[in-house]
């Protein structure tokens, strides 16, 4: 994986257009009534590949979700879901470093990816028609040219669940995406080498930089660890 310094700028300056108004960091504190626990009973895999036609969702290529373990002993885990690029049109697509590779973050803080992915700039939006939802495609997304990965973090966060984690600031929340990041380029190995970006919105703007800092200083000759 590529994370050179131009990639950094570009991130943060991306998120600095939404985060003019960032509230302060304790508000992370607010979450911990609202995490979503452990559930022994559920079988959380790594790796779900998708087909969307099963779904009857308007995507051509298959996708993938899975949960990621973040903590052995309190089984935190990180959920996501990740599109290969040019998948919207050609269902032989696949996950490879040909195509850079972009981690979308959500703001809140305490905001799932669901968000950025079904309503800002994934490869299709879930729409109300009457009565119901239906998934439909996209106008315009960042899908054509770019793998998408999307997670659910910090952990508590949306389908992502916590072994009763708790997480102060926006640098530990970084320490943990690390360990995600660690995991997913091992399942992944064929995107270790693309280009990557790390974009989001609002409170993004803590979490982006945080984890760049993260990255950077714990960055090698075999990439990310």
């Amino acid at each position: 994986m590529k994370f050179a310094l131009p990639t950094l700028l570009l991130a943060l300056c991306f998120t600095a257009t939404f985060s003019s108004l960032i509230p302060p960091m304790k508000r992370l504190k607010n979450l911990h009534d609202s995490l979503n626990p452990v559930n022994p009973s559920f079988n959380y895999p790594e790796q779900t590949q998708v087909n969307p036609s099963v779904l009857n969702i308007p995507y051509a290529a298959k996708f993938n979700t899975g949960y990621i373990t973040i903590n052995n002993t309190s089984q935190s885990k990180i959920f996501y879901v990740l599109y290969p690029a040019g998948g919207v049109k050609d269902a032989s697509a696949c996950f490879d470093n040909s195509s850079p590779l972009i981690l979308w973050l959500q703001g809140g803080p305490g905001c799932s990816d669901a968000t950025g992915n079904y309503g800002e700039i994934g490869p299709f939006i879930i729409d109300r028609q009457g009565g119901s939802f239906k998934p439909v495609p996209r106008d315009f997304n960042w899908n054509d040219k770019y793998n998408l990965l999307f997670v659910d973090s910090p952990v508590g966060v949306g389908y992502s669940v916590s072994g009763n984690e708790r997480l102060n600031n926006a640098m530990d929340a970084a320490k943990y995406l690390q360990v995600f990041l660690i995991r997913f380029f091992q399942i992944y190995s064929s995107l270790k080498r693309s280009d990557f970006y790390i974009f989001g919105e609002s409170y993004a703007g803590h979490y982006i930089p945080a984890l760049a800092t993260v990255i950077v200083q714990n960055n090698t000759n075999n990439g990310i660890r």
